[in-house]
């Protein structure tokens, strides 16, 4: 069962990325039905499965995704074949991306850059705010 849409009336290019607001169509974890979440190029990006979410005007594109219980918020970006995965958390203006760069555990990531095929389980980064 789906647990979140696709607002086709609302749209926002990153790197040249068209990307669409995603709406939750049922209750988990703490989205209620109707909340607004960020923003995905496709549904591949974020799974229906788990309480994974895109938080605020977080974004996810190019083949990247989060999943199972995952969430970012704030202005994250995540790109290129990146995945968040697990219980992580990645929020402020943090980027993740890279081919093969996964985030996981109970990995909290704040105001970071990580990519060129990092994987961090269970660590807690906390970069400079800028």
């Amino acid at each position: 069962m789906k647990k979140y849409e696709l607002d086709q009336s609302t749209k926002k290019i990153v790197q040249g990325h068209t990307l669409r607001r995603i709406v939750a169509l049922r209750d988990f974890g703490d989205v209620k039905s109707g909340d607004v979440g960020g923003w995905v190029k496709s549904e591949n990006n974020l799974s229906h499965k788990g309480k994974a979410w895109a938080h605020d005007e977080s974004c996810i594109f190019g083949g990247a995704c989060v999943m199972e219980d995952a969430q970012i918020c704030d202005t994250v970006e995540i790109s290129n074949k990146a995945s968040v995965i697990d219980n992580a958390l990645v929020s402020g203006k943090s980027k993740i991306m890279g081919n093969r760069t996964k985030i996981g555990g109970r990995s909290l990531i704040m105001n970071a850059f990580v990519g060129r095929g990092s994987q961090i389980m269970n660590v807690t980064i906390v970069g400079v705010d800028s």
